[in-house]
């Protein structure tokens, strides 16, 4: 059996409790919160409208274009065929400011809600300016 060429691997990791995942590809580095360099850092209450858990993030991902985002935790990589992704509904859609949760995908029992790191960190072409990144 060959191996799907539109595959995605995706790194999936939780925040406030739901499960987000991310094309690997978008992803410099994952670094605990300690490590991470100077930089924009995005607000996952802000961009998401949800918050770290109180304990604060377990790790940051790095991503590209050089934005960090904190997170609760990382869990693995998936890989995810075109078959395992379908749209947003429109009506969450249409609530939505932009493409940065761009599809939805199963994992396990688990519904996935994919994310979009250049609409994130507000360098994707319509996308708001700096979008969800902290001040100062």
């Amino acid at each position: 059996m060959m191996a799907d060429p539109l595959a995605l691997e995706i790194l999936c990791f939780r925040l406030g409790g739901i499960l987000w995942g991310i094309e690997a590809g978008q992803v410099e580095r994952i670094a605990r919160p300690e490590e991470v360099p100077d930089g924009p850092l995005l607000d996952p209450a802000r961009i998401l409208g949800v918050a770290p858990a109180e304990s604060g993030p377990e790790r940051c991902l790095l991503l590209r274009p050089g934005a960090v985002l904190p997170v609760d935790e990382v869990l693995d990589l998936v890989p995810l065929s075109s078959n395992d992704l379908a749209a947003l509904p429109p009506l969450i859609a249409g609530a939505l400011p932009d493409e940065r949760i761009w599809a939805v995908g199963k994992v396990g029992t688990e519904v996935l809600l994919l994310l979009d790191a250049a609409t994130l960190c507000g360098t994707k072409t319509g996308a708001g300016d700096r979008a969800g990144q902290e001040e100062g």
